[in-house]
């Protein structure tokens, strides 16, 4: 499905195609580099009888991807090299995303020369995240990504040096998406990728703006994500710490041979303390206006997403973490498939011990063919929740990307802001009805992504979520609504009469948090409202639910140096029997 490194290749591939031009040598080589697994630093040659720093660049180009590059490189990058030189190299750090490479010499948008092409270990099982299981709380399952189609194999057990247990092959769920996937889920005509590169590549800042991101662009700028593979380990003792590696039958496995861990689920009723991790927004593809579609989009500096998973991973407690929330708004890719390769990368470290449970946001789902007519728009790039479905497979389906869980004392509901609420007003009442038991799981939270409250500007569709969904909440004594979309963090008090703050622990503390890493928005801070206990702009953070069934919940965001700025606790309740007019009149 994706080509593969030749075996015949070897460690050093300096294949140069060399052309004569008035007796000159003009070429670009690359060095294969060896057990390419994850980044790799790649040293590229080049030589021209004439370079002009001003017109001459460096690209690295996936060899099946035509549309643009994954990193630009000026000439001055070359080590030690002065203007006179009539050749340079130079260093590149690459990811493998099991595509190869090639790299071109460009003098303003002309190709002067292409390397060799030079490939990483596509075998290699990378992004791989654990995940819970909706309705099972003896089950996690581990997602990951390569280019083997079959054969794979998943190990487990109690002991890390006797992984007792393992897959049955057919029991592994194997899938991927192509371009026609998202044009299906739109309704509309199906759209080629790109043959291709942009026209004006050697502006390397804006080249589209908005026009970058919109229903087109997931097809036009499709890249195949290989197979993505995912199996359920079956009859876990709950607060058991199991051990696992996943990879390909008598081939390559996890990290290289190493062994990740989880702490398997807690059953409903068990009211013993725990943790987990709550984020939005994380945005490593979002990028400020002025850089739409630029070179920076796939190759992202170090941003907010980055300082914060870093935050995540480096703070202490993270380590009795038990499970992470993210609450829309994933990865920003927004149709640039490059970016879904970095993000699921980078959130590794933390996905393969903690289970990862998603929301979807306006850019994983919105298009202008979306059934919720206020969510539609090129938000998602035309990924249409096709992305995020298959890489999360917990979703029942795209038109129905909300689902419950429970875990120890709390009950789940996640629900999706950009599709129409009717079906999900169903949902959310059976699911009271028949999965949610207040002896079992006294503490219930609702994620969705858009606010319903907040000081900003709520827009028509955030005050028809507000209108729908309030009162439900409070007649239905949830605790804790968990919202972002914009990117800033503020925790609104108990809301009555939308305008005010509750006196009594009667209905949800909402609280807005957009902070793990889109560009802030707005730019120019708010004034905090009536119903506001406490705003933060211009600080990207996480937070964390700590859960204990004799103090509370407590509510505790940091910012990326690991410092709590803000924090409350509730305390347990016994909801009364009272319905939201009653409370609304006290």
């Amino acid at each position: 499905k994706i080509q593969k490194m030749p075996t015949k290749f070897f460690l050093v591939a300096t294949v140069l195609a060399v052309l004569s031009a008035n007796g000159h040598a003009q070429s670009i080589s690359a060095e294969q580099p060896e057990d390419w697994t994850d980044w790799a630093s790649v040293s590229v040659a080049w030589e021209h009888p004439s370079p002009n720093e001003e017109t001459d660049w460096i690209a690295a180009f996936l060899s099946d991807w035509e549309a643009t590059y994954i990193s630009w490189h000026s000439l001055n990058e070359s080590i030690n090299w002065d203007p006179s030189d009539t050749s340079g190299s130079m260093s590149i750090n690459l990811l493998n995303g099991r595509h190869p490479y090639e790299f071109r010499y460009y003098r303003n948008n002309d190709i002067i020369k292409t390397s060799n092409i030079i490939y990483p270990l596509g075998e290699t099982p990378r992004q791989g995240h654990l995940s819970l299981v909706p309705g099972y709380s003896n089950q996690m399952r581990i997602s990951w990504v390569n280019n083997i189609s079959n054969d794979q194999i998943v190990y487990w057990g109690t002991d890390i040096n006797n992984l007792e247990f393992n897959s049955i092959s057919n029991d592994i769920i194997t899938d991927t998406y192509t371009n026609l996937d998202f044009t299906t889920c739109m309704g509309i005509d199906e759209i080629e990728p790109l043959s291709e590169s942009f026209a004006n590549l050697s502006i390397h800042n804006n080249r589209c703006g908005y026009n970058c991101y919109d229903d087109p662009t997931s097809s036009q700028l499709f890249l195949d994500p290989g197979y993505l593979h995912s199996y359920i380990m079956n009859n876990l003792q709950s607060g058991i710490k199991y051990y696992y590696q996943y990879g390909t039958n008598n081939g390559m496995l996890s990290t290289g041979g190493g062994i990740n861990s989880f702490i398997a689920p807690r059953q409903p009723g068990d009211m013993t303390s725990f943790t987990f991790l709550v984020t939005a927004d994380a945005g490593i593809g979002a990028i400020p206006l002025e850089e739409q579609g630029s070179a920076t989009h796939n190759d992202p500096p170090i941003n907010g997403a980055d300082q914060v998973y870093t935050a995540m991973i480096n703070d202490p407690l993270t380590g009795e973490d038990e499970l992470i929330l993210l609450n829309g708004d994933i990865s920003y890719a927004r149709g640039w498939a490059w970016i879904w390769e970095r993000y699921m990368y980078m959130i590794e470290p933390l996905t393969t011990q903690l289970p990862f449970m998603v929301s979807v946001g306006n850019h994983e789902v919105d298009t202008h063919e979306n059934t919720l007519s206020l969510a539609s728009g090129g938000d998602s790039g035309g990924e249409c929740g096709v992305t995020t479905m298959k890489r999360f497979p917990y979703f029942n389906s795209l038109q129905e990307m909300w689902y419950s869980f429970n875990y120890g004392s709390v009950h789940y509901i996640i629900l999706s802001s950009e599709s129409p609420t009717s079906n999900q007003i169903t949902f959310f009442n059976n699911d009271l009805a028949t999965n949610f038991n207040r002896t079992l799981t006294p503490w219930l939270i609702v994620l969705l992504h858009r606010p319903l409250f907040g000081s900003g500007y709520l827009d028509e569709l955030d005050l028809q979520l507000q209108s729908t969904w309030h009162h439900l909440f409070v007649d239905n004594n949830v605790d804790l609504v968990l919202t972002g979309h914009a990117h800033y963090y503020e925790r609104i008090c108990p809301v009555i009469n939308n305008t005010a703050c509750s006196t009594e622990r009667d209905r949800p503390i909402y609280v807005i948090d957009g902070s793990a890493g889109a560009e802030f928005d707005p730019t120019t801070p708010t004034d905090p409202s009536p119903i506001t206990e406490y705003k933060d702009f211009d600080d990207w953070g996480y937070s964390r639910i700590t859960i204990n069934n004799q103090i509370g919940l407590t509510w505790s965001h940091y910012h990326t140096n690991n410092e709590i700025v803000d924090e409350v606790t509730l305390p347990p309740m016994n909801w009364g029997q009272e319905g939201f007019d009653e409370r609304e009149n006290k």
